[in-house]
């Protein structure tokens, strides 16, 4: 298994880097929603991220490890696990694809919008 820092990517670049990838690993210390954590999702990565708002919203546990915020040592842990059990990591992709699109996708989110302001009064 290789691990790369790219730097900056281009959108373009982005989604072909993602399918090439096996783990998805995100170190925000915040996050207002987790695009880069849904985009990750979308192409069948599971996740390993910090417990914090925004992420924990998004990944369920049968789609990657929420570690405590700031356990380097126990992200390392999950990290380790993923790159050690190929079913594993396909398991949690599978089932990270499959919560995107139930859950946030772009019509989803403007199906919910619909909703909620068909409800005010």
């Amino acid at each position: 298994m290789r691990i790369d820092f790219p730097g900056y990517v281009s959108q373009q670049d982005k989604i072909k880097i993602l399918q090439e990838s096996d783990i998805y690993l995100c170190t925000s210390l915040q996050e207002g929603f987790g695009i880069s954590v849904c985009e990750a999702m979308a192409c069948e990565l599971p996740i390993v991220s910090f417990n914090v708002p925004g992420v924990r919203d998004i990944v369920a546990p049968e789609c990657g490890f929420l570690v405590p915020f700031g356990d380097i040592d126990q992200m390392v842990t999950k990290v380790k696990v993923l790159i050690q059990n190929e079913s594993l990591r396909k398991e949690m992709g599978q089932h990270a694809r499959q919560r995107v699109l139930n859950h946030f996708t772009w019509q989803r989110a403007a199906d919910r919008m619909f909703e909620v302001y068909c409800n005010v009064q």
